[in-house]
């Protein structure tokens, strides 16, 4: 029986690494680029997130806003 890999949402990567940062058992080693990755996936997540929210105003105008704008 074939286990298929699960890719990892980058929500659930984020909840991860926030999991290993607040662990003590984490090596120091390991801290810094952790932070950074945080980093990164924070702001992947809100461009995403931004994009969307741009993508729905966008299509919420009716005909006649389009119209007279």
């Amino acid at each position: 029986m074939r286990m298929s890999r699960h890719k990892l949402t980058p929500e659930e990567q984020l909840e991860g690494i926030r999991a290993a940062l607040a662990s003590r058992r984490l090596p120091k080693h390991f801290r810094p680029a952790l932070e950074r990755r945080r980093k990164e996936l924070s702001a992947q997540i809100e461009a995403k997130r931004k994009a969307e929210r741009e993508h729905r105003r966008k299509r919420s105008k009716g005909f006649l806003d389009w119209f007279f704008s």
